[in-house]
Parts: C-alpha cells; sequence; structure tokens
C-alpha cells in the first residue's frame, strides 16, 4: 500500500481544521485574517422618506466586524447625513412587495413617511427587524421599538 502525498496533505488539512474549528480564540484569529479589512456593500436603495424631503442613498455595509446602515443625501455627490450600527452579526432577509431583501424603504404606519427597514440575526439565529423611522426635529434617523 502506498500513501499518496496528497493524502497525507489532506489529512494534515483535516487535523488543522479540526483543531481551529474546537479552539474559538484560533477560529477568530483565522477569521480576521481570511476576512478582508475593507467595507463591503451588501445592499442600496434610494428614495424620499416624504415628497417634501431630499432623495437618499441607503446602503448596509457590512465590515470585518460589524454591520452599518449609512444614509446620504443625494444631490451631485453624497454627503453622509448618519451612520447607524447593527448589533446582530449575520445579515437577514424578508419577503418585501414579492422579493427578497435585505433593506428596503417602506411606509410601515401608512402616513405616507417611509421607513428604513434591514433584517438581521443575532447569535442564536432569531431573526430581528430594525425600523428606523426619521425625526425630523433632530434630523436624524431614530430605531422604533415596539410598545
Amino acid at each position: 500500500m502506498t500513501i499518496r502525498p496528497l493524502t497525507i496533505l489532506l489529512s494534515f488539512l483535516t487535523i488543522a481544521l479540526a483543531v481551529i474549528a474546537g479552539v474559538p480564540k484560533l477560529r477568530e484569529t483565522v477569521r480576521n485574517f481570511l476576512l478582508p479589512d475593507k467595507r463591503i456593500i451588501i445592499a442600496k436603495v434610494e428614495g424620499r422618506i416624504t415628497p417634501d424631503t431630499n432623495l437618499l442613498t441607503i446602503l448596509k455595509v457590512k465590515t470585518r466586524d460589524q454591520y452599518f446602515i449609512e444614509i446620504y443625501k443625494t444631490n451631485d455627490e453624497l454627503s453622509l447625513l448618519q451612520r447607524i450600527s447593527l448589533e446582530e452579526p449575520t445579515d437577514g432577509q424578508f419577503e418585501f412587495q414579492g422579493r427578497y431583501t435585505n433593506l428596503a424603504l417602506a411606509d410601515l404606519d401608512t402616513n405616507g413617511e417611509f421607513e428604513i427597514v434591514s433584517p438581521m440575526y443575532d447569535r442564536n439565529g432569531t431573526p430581528r427587524l430594525h425600523i428606523y423611522k426619521y425625526n425630523p426635529d433632530i434630523l436624524t434617523f431614530e430605531k422604533l421599538t415596539p410598545e
């Protein structure tokens, strides 16, 4: 019986992956090494909160460690209005107007003003729906909480 070099290499890789998976600190180190440092835009929507407001570009952004919603005023060039940190570690999707999406503008309370809607999953895999409503008094989006 002859042992091939590929068999030996695959055996070592299997053992290495098992060790990495079993040691959380080592797993995190390998993850950080493999993931890019740059930010990745994973979703984009454009629209107006009301007919009277400026056109907004809303991005869902993933960095190595976190997800964010970034809200830009759309003129000749984009200017950042607000950056909202999302606490959950995993992006989510939901069905909206017959399509699956991970970011939407929707008039959820049918008052003529659109809200930003972003689904996420917490560490236990429980879905969370983030809803942000514009507050004209302080000129920012605020997270709606259940009453």
